[in-house]
């Protein structure tokens, strides 16, 4: 059974296990598996986990963290900034239950998530955005030297 709280700092340690799992690495990245392009160190998410007004989800299954779920509160909308899975997690729903609870405790008007266009597509996180939860693609940029789709979602009444 996966159960979703809050984190803080003291889970930086198994966050950046867990991002380090799923880093992008362009020589054996697969876009049906997902991925994370900037993954930090033990001591980096220690610091953003500790950072006031932003959010922060775990997913847990027993004493082990097997996904996360980081995001900044703009106040009007949500970044998405990374949501991580375990790969011996994948397919149990983990990052389905994170959003669930981002919904449920922040009921956002607005989320945006950016998601890795090229060079390698990211396709199960286009899949899981676009696909069930309705983000629609608004456009791309470049950075860093990948080209990065800009994915926004709209709660109905605020359409």
């Amino acid at each position: 059974m996966i159960r979703v709280e809050r984190i803080g700092p003291e889970a930086a340690a198994a966050v950046a296990a867990v991002a380090e799992s799923v880093r992008y690495r362009k020589e054996t990245a697969d876009g049906q598996k997902g991925y994370l392009v900037f993954v930090g160190t033990e001591e980096e998410y220690r610091e953003r986990l500790s950072r006031e007004g932003d959010l922060f989800w775990g997913a847990w299954r027993g004493d082990e963290l097997v996904g996360f779920l980081i995001c900044t509160d703009f106040g009007e909308a949500v970044l998405v900034d990374q949501i991580g899975v375990s790969p011996k997690a994948r397919g149990l729903g983990v990052a389905a239950k994170m959003m669930e609870r981002l919904h449920k405790e922040r009921r956002p008007a607005r989320l945006l998530a950016s998601i890795m266009h090229k060079p390698r597509r990211n396709e199960r996180s286009i899949g899981f955005f676009a696909g069930r939860w309705g983000f629609a693609c608004e456009g791309e940029y470049e950075e860093e030297g990948f080209v990065w789709g800009r994915y926004e979602w709209w709660a109905e009444e605020e359409k």
